[in-house]
């Protein structure tokens, strides 16, 4: 699975053939701690430990979204 960035310490990936995923999203993981979004920057699952980490996360998928949304198709 591909890392795209490092957000204050959590890494974006990206994972290729999950089952029951129909949303295209990324993942934002750090310190065991986990959360889908998708390329819009809505929430879909999960919560990391420091909202201030959240917003970057979620600022750096809105500013990235044409870059996911090609990575997303070759993947999927």
């Amino acid at each position: 699975m591909p890392t795209y960035a490092m957000i204050n310490g959590a890494r974006i990936e990206m994972r290729s053939k999950e089952r029951g995923h129909n949303i295209p999203h990324v993942h934002a993981v750090k310190n065991g701690q986990s959360m889908s979004i998708a390329f819009n920057g809505r929430v879909l699952a999960g919560k990391l430990k420091s909202k201030k980490d959240e917003e970057a996360v979620v600022q750096w998928v809105i500013a990235h979204k044409n870059l996911l949304e090609n990575e997303w198709k070759e993947m999927h």
